[in-house]
């Protein structure tokens, strides 16, 4: 069986990641084997490496500033996710991965 993909995007504030570090937990409960990659922003990726579940990151703040990236667009791509979990629903963080084809994508927008 493939090694499920799994995105979390979380690019608000440090005390936002903090509350959502619970969910990088129960996905890695879930899916054991999966690989998990936090979408975040620069100065909260210390706060996410120290999160064990959390297998790779995303820094946002890396790619071209705007709603739409075609950088970061590209990077979602290229990591071929089979799902994206966007926690904080920004129109970039939501854009980003449609624009991707993550064939999954849940939030709360």
């Amino acid at each position: 069986m493939k090694q499920q993909k799994i995105l979390v995007s979380r690019t608000d504030r440090a005390g936002d990641l903090i509350l959502t570090l619970p969910v990088f937990r129960e996905i890695k409960k879930e899916y054991p084997n999966c690989q998990l990659t936090a979408h975040v922003r620069r100065y909260t990726a210390p706060i996410a490496k120290l999160c064990s579940e959390i297998d790779d990151l995303i820094i946002d703040d890396d790619y071209e500033e705007g709603l739409i990236s075609k950088p970061l667009i590209r990077a979602l791509r290229e990591r071929d996710f089979d799902r994206a979990i966007i926690v904080h629903p920004t129109g970039r963080a939501l854009l980003s991965a449609f624009c991707a084809k993550i064939p999954i994508r849940t939030g709360r927008a």
